[in-house]
């Protein structure tokens, strides 16, 4: 006995008290063996308290001294047959055994006979009616449903059980009736026992049916399990992969905000002062060597946007600005920077324009310059003799939308054939003349982004031809006009207040606006800006957005926020980091243009001219 207590639920479930507690091992619930241990399995005093009764009955009968024999031997037979069934089912579950035993038939044969021996001794004895109706009741009423109920299980049990009765009860019947009569009785139990073996013998073949059935239920239940084990593993390997990868990609987006950072601000003193250099400059030899450190710089410079430009591709942080923009005059343009270089290296330059070309476009003009300043670059690059052409055409019109094709085809050595299925992988090369081998990788990035393909087709020795596949749709009228160079200072003078935590930046910004007639005030940090700007109103502020102690977008919001003559002043954002932030991210803040380093004067001057034009539309509307 255990000291546990017992619910009430769980005495409900485990039935009542006097029925056989049925605890089978859990792996093996619909065991055959385990059923029947379980099943003949009695506490012993429950056992004695039913030999006593039945030992009372005999004695009643007149049988006091055989009553007493036969309650002694009932009561020892049940201790050591309880003792027995207990060392089995512990053996039982260690071992795993799932067949009975005929060892389990012979104990339920000696069980049965120690319960018919009394009652058949005292018949033998008397002849009594009494005594005869007693090895009935003791036989055919209580072992011979004995025996059914645990014949379920076995038929071996089935027969140990009910065997002693039916010997019993013919030994007695052909003592009392003689040979024959006896016989017949004996015949006749013997059918009645059969059936009761064919009915046993079914239930153990149901029982046996429903032990595969649960087999297969437990096993797929297992399988399931582990099947939910593996799917749970998988997901917590693949939420620890990811938050390992979200990490990673925060450290590479802080490491390239970083590194776009400090490489941007020291290439912004020095493209900005040969910019300014070049402008003052009227000997040929000095501007030939200004235009080698200018070209050395932006190619510096161009790799570490190619760098940038795909882990915002990877991250999904790219914004394309889709504007109408004049088609035509965009190639052009492209072919005339690229002209200078192609002189140089004696090659001719062709920019090849078809009829069927459509004017005026929707596209993001800054992306596909880069695109085709990547190729043609490339093409010139590798090509020492004969020519690179620019060439596009459109198809028909359909829709509001335009097909349009741009080739770059060259005369030079051409792709090598095992290098040409991948040739727009990352960090492929196509020649031996350096580079990183992404400026490919990013080209067929942008050109998927703007929604068309790119291809590359490069017969060996003869040379390779990109091309260039866009769907573009139509406009009306345009909204950028391709302004660049000297022709975007042509705006009226501004005080401008530059502020800026490095001295040579603030340097390069004055060089670059006071000539063109402008006005610079320098703040070398954002508290000295808000203090100047609080006693003299500016029509323009540049404004560093990375500064100690107050970034840019802080300043920006003192300065909204602050009663002086600057709280509506427009203020342009000029960083290094290109990475963090997205133009619309830096106007959602409140600035007005975005400038990014090093400084390009067109790209500065244009910003200054959008918030003039900006600035004399609302006068021009108000008025």
């Amino acid at each position: 006995m255990t000291g546990s207590t017992t619910t009430a639920s769980e005495k409900d479930r485990d039935g009542p008290r006097w029925a056989p507690r049925v605890e089978p091992d859990r792996e093996n619930l619909f065991n055959t063996y385990h059923l029947t241990l379980a099943g003949m399995t009695y506490p012993a005093w429950r056992m004695c308290v039913l030999g006593a009764v039945r030992a009372g009955c005999l004695a009643l009968l007149g049988h006091w001294w055989l009553a007493l024999v036969w309650l002694v031997a009932s009561w020892a037979g049940d201790v050591a047959v309880q003792a027995i069934l207990a060392r089995w089912t512990r053996q039982a579950r260690e071992s795993g055994a799932t067949r009975t035993p005929w060892s389990m038939a012979l104990l339920a044969a000696v069980r049965s006979t120690l319960y018919m021996s009394a009652p058949v001794v005292a018949a033998l004895q008397t002849g009594g009616t009494a005594e005869i109706l007693f090895l009935a009741v003791i036989g055919g009423y209580s072992l011979l449903p004995v025996a059914l109920s645990y014949g379920a299980f076995s038929p071996k049990v089935f027969w140990g059980f009910a065997l002693p009765p039916v010997l019993a009860f013919g030994a007695v019947s052909v003592n009392l009736l003689g040979f024959g009569p006896g016989a017949a009785l004996m015949l006749a139990l013997s059918a009645s026992v059969w059936v009761m073996a064919m009915v046993s013998l079914t239930w153990g073949q149901s029982l046996e049916v429903w032990h595969r059935t649960h087999d297969g239920s437990v096993e797929m239940i297992r399988d399931l399990e582990a099947a939910r084990d593996r799917a749970l593993a998988e997901r917590i390997a693949a939420d620890t992969a990811r938050e390992q990868a979200r990490h990673a990609g925060q450290a590479k987006a802080n490491f390239l905000a970083t590194m776009s950072h400090e490489i941007r601000t020291p290439m912004n003193g020095v493209l900005g002062m040969a910019e300014v250099m070049r402008r003052a400059e009227r000997d040929p030899e000095q501007l030939s060597r200004l235009q080698t450190l200018t070209d050395s710089g932006e190619y510096l410079l161009s790799i570490l946007n190619d760098v940038l430009d795909m882990s915002k591709i990877e991250a999904g942080r790219l914004e394309l600005a889709f504007d109408p923009y004049d088609l035509p005059r965009l190639l052009g343009q492209v072919a005339e920077f690229w002209r200078p270089q192609a002189e140089s290296k004696g090659l001719a330059l062709h920019l090849r324009l078809d009829e069927s070309l459509p004017v005026l476009v929707k596209t993001d003009a800054v992306r596909l310059r880069q695109v085709l300043f990547n190729l043609i670059g490339n093409a010139l690059k590798f090509t020492d003799t004969g020519s690179v052409t620019l060439a596009a055409r459109a198809g028909p019109e359909r829709e509001g939308r335009a097909r349009v094709f741009i080739s770059v085809i060259d005369t030079g050595p051409g792709i090598p054939e095992e290098i040409l299925p991948r040739i727009f992988d990352r960090f492929t090369h196509g020649g031996g003349l350096g580079g990183t081998g992404l400026g490919l990788a990013v080209c067929q990035q942008l050109t998927e982004l703007m929604g068309g393909r790119i291809r590359v087709e490069s017969p060996p020795g003869l040379g390779a031809t990109f091309h260039l596949e866009l769907v573009l749709e139509l406009a009306q009228a345009p909204t950028i006009t391709g302004t660049e160079g000297p022709a975007a200072e042509g705006i009226r003078p501004l005080r401008v207040l530059v502020v800026d935590d490095h001295a040579v930046n603030l340097t390069v910004l004055e060089q670059l606006l006071a000539p063109a007639g402008h006005v610079v005030v320098k703040a070398s940090g954002a508290a000295e800006a808000l203090h100047v700007a609080e006693s003299q109103p500016f029509d323009a502020i540049l404004m560093d957005v990375h500064m100690p102690a107050m970034d840019g977008p802080q300043a920006l919001k003192a300065l909204r926020t602050a009663d002086g003559p600057n709280r509506l002043t427009p203020v342009i954002a000029v960083t290094a980091d290109v990475v963090s932030r997205t133009v619309g991210d830096y106007r959602a803040l409140g600035f007005a243009q975005v400038v990014s380093k090093p400084l390009e004067a067109a790209a500065l001057f244009d910003a200054l001219r959008r918030i003039v034009q900006r600035a004399d539309d609302r006068r021009a509307r108000s008025a």
